[in-house]
């Protein structure tokens, strides 16, 4: 048993992830039956995989904490942010159980920023560094954690105490944030893609994250731009988003074109 939970992967979560957007999307389009089962095996999945991941971390701390200094395994740990904004949002618009998504929220906020920081301070002071040829999709995990934040805060933004224009400044700022890093991040893939060998066996599934991380941005994009209509003084600073957008990957075009020169 013990052999079993060292094994378990980091990116484990992703399955929650997985559940939980065909859940919902079984419930747009009032396949309500099928919603449901997919949510409840989502939400048991979601449960034993916190008690075998908090056991890991606890029997084998020494492996966890080499995995969080791998730039081939650190990214997966994301997996356990976007899970539990996944599964809230659930909770929130399928069901309307709002404590539960807001419990929800706050594991995820304390999960992103736990092994956001630990993650990155981690790869920092490495040694040996594992070089830049160990980069791959799942690197993109950064945006979509990120992004499933900010989706699942717009859901819940109208039952919340807080003043919406304060939530909505940080909301658009994380979102800027998290599609600045896409861009980044995409950008150093694609170096690796097309400029550097890279072996057949590391062509993995993580690559399609270039797709879900895209995707996840445009959700969280119309979810802020629906979020703001009954704000107005966001108004102004909404139509110049396009601008910020652009801005945005300019930023991340001109430093391809430094990282490719260098």
């Amino acid at each position: 048993m013990t052999t079993l939970i060292k094994k378990i992967p980091p990116a484990i979560f992703a399955m929650i992830m997985a559940g939980g957007m065909l859940s919902f999307a079984a419930h747009i389009h009032h396949f309500q039956k099928i919603s449901t089962i997919l949510f409840i095996t989502t939400l048991l999945f979601f449960i034993v995989f916190v008690i075998l991941f908090t056991l890991r971390a606890v029997l084998f701390f020494s492996t966890v904490a080499h995995e969080l200094s791998s730039i081939k395994n650190a990214p997966g740990f994301l997996t356990v942010v976007a899970g539990c904004a996944v599964l809230g949002n659930g909770f929130a618009a399928m069901h309307g159980a709002y404590r539960i998504a807001d419990v929800l929220c706050v594991a995820a906020l304390f999960t992103w920023v736990y092994f956001v920081y630990s993650i990155l301070i981690r790869i920092s002071v490495a040694t040996p560094k594992e070089g830049e040829n160990a980069m791959d999709g799942s690197w993109l995990l950064f945006t979509v954690a990120t992004q499933s934040i900010v989706i699942l805060i717009t859901t819940l933004l109208p039952h919340l105490s807080m003043d919406a224009n304060i939530i909505l400044f940080f909301l658009m700022g994380a979102f800027l944030a998290a599609a600045f890093l896409y861009v980044m991040l995409t950008a150093l893939i694609l170096h690796r893609l097309f400029f550097t060998s890279l072996p057949r066996q590391e062509i993995s599934p993580t690559f399609w994250i270039l797709m879900g991380a895209a995707a996840i941005t445009v959700l969280a994009g119309t979810g802020i731009a629906q979020a703001v209509e009954p704000n107005p003084g966001y108004s102004d600073f909404f139509s110049d988003f396009p601008a910020a957008g652009l801005v945005v990957l300019e930023c991340g075009l001109h430093l391809d074109t430094v990282y490719s020169s260098s």
